[in-house]
């Protein structure tokens, strides 16, 4: 998501500085310019630093290697995604991306304005209630009476940071052979 946000707000500045119908194009081609070098090599990046990691010990034993080539996955396809389908969609439906004109707004601006109601009055008398002088003292008090029993709760529990014990397959082969080490060398609990 971050990535096609970078897209979208480059393609937001552009579009700001190149307005008329025939430059919209234009400004998606920019948007892409300026920021697919950046979000394709954010997206090496985040896919070295995973596929690094999934070289560390006894990952088989507790799944996590699993997990890793998923997230890897995920980053890959989200980068592909990003530099692909978001500008090609930019591309194909100005007129439900473009802002439009104050007379003719886009299908976006329309749809936006009609979904969105008119928070401002709400937030105004809230800001009131919430601020005069009995709430001041009333509106701590109950949100802590309210997290009271989950800050209790956290207390309650002793931190165990092994984290192979915790979430191994105590049948694997890596898990027994990380036993015969544990007891053999005396070694204690793995943090």
């Amino acid at each position: 998501a971050d990535y096609a946000l970078f897209f979208w707000s480059r393609f937001a500045e552009e579009r700001a500085t190149k307005r008329g119908a025939d430059q919209y194009k234009v400004a998606v081609e920019e948007a892409l310019l300026r920021s697919g070098a950046v979000i394709a090599v954010s997206n090496v990046v985040m896919a070295f630093a995973l596929c690094g990691t999934l070289f560390f010990p006894g990952l088989n034993a507790s799944g996590q290697r699993a997990f890793l080539i998923e997230c890897l996955s995920g980053v890959v396809l989200a980068g592909l995604y990003s530099l692909t389908l978001t500008p090609t969609l930019a591309a194909a439906l100005p007129s439900l991306f473009d802002e439009g004109s104050p007379t003719s707004p886009s299908q976006w601006s329309a749809w936006t304005t009609a979904l969105r109601p008119d928070t401002k009055k709400i937030w105004t008398i809230w800001a009131r209630i919430i601020t005069s002088k009995p709430w001041l003292f009333v509106a701590p008090v109950a949100v802590f009476v309210g997290l009271a029993p989950f800050i209790w709760a956290a207390f309650q529990f002793e931190a165990n940071l092994d984290v192979l014990e915790i979430c191994a397959n105590h049948e694997t082969a890596e898990y027994q052979a990380y036993r015969q080490m544990r007891e053999h060398f005396n070694l204690g609990k793995v943090v």
